[in-house]
């Protein structure tokens, strides 16, 4: 690597019988990408320096044209990357609002029937509709309990969703963290 020159005189590839070839290599990264050349028929010992300092600025400027190629190519895939992020981002927070409003419809269509269902298990268990069996108390209890259960899940998603878009005040008030803690377990 660095600068190379051979002066060679002879018929190297020049149409002229007898010249002087001063060739430089272009290196990038350890790695020859082109060569410089020279050809003269009158070229003496002398002119060998100059002409090799022209060669490695004409390869500089090979190098440096050829970076900035690279820089704008680079750059333009960027900005490609950065708009198409910008896009999937728009659509990712569309698709998130969707969710949610969705959430909140569903949550909404789900709760009416359910508290019909609760509302006929109360009445059921309160003997509105004649007497029962233990069994079936024990049924209609259970059917009572999961609704509830599936109710205060209904609720919390409803919640979420409405903290979320944005919807949901919030109220502090005092209650009873025994019972928090034994609904949980």
């Amino acid at each position: 690597e660095g600068d190379w020159y051979n002066g060679h005189r002879g018929s190297l590839g020049c149409q002229m019988p007898t010249c002087t070839i001063v060739l430089l290599p272009i290196w990038s990264r350890a790695t020859l990408v082109g060569l410089a050349a020279v050809c003269s028929p009158t070229m003496q010992d002398q002119d060998q320096p100059p002409i090799t300092t022209l060669l490695s600025t004409y390869g500089s400027m090979i190098l440096t044209h050829r970076a900035e190629r690279e820089q704008t190519a680079t750059q333009s895939q960027l900005r490609q990357r950065s708009a198409d992020l910008e896009r999937a981002n728009l659509e990712l927070e569309h698709a998130n609002r969707m969710k949610d409003v969705f959430l909140a419809n569903m949550s909404h269509e789900l709760r009416s029937p359910l508290a019909t269902i609760l509302g006929s298990t109360e009445a059921l268990l309160e003997g509105i509709y004649g007497p029962m069996t233990k069994a079936q108390r024990r049924t209609i209890r259970g059917a009572q309990e999961g609704g509830e259960h599936l109710l205060t899940l209904i609720n919390d998603i409803l919640d979420l969703s409405k903290i979320r878009m944005g919807d949901l005040e919030l109220t502090v008030e005092d209650f009873d963290i025994e019972s928090l803690i034994h609904s949980t377990i």
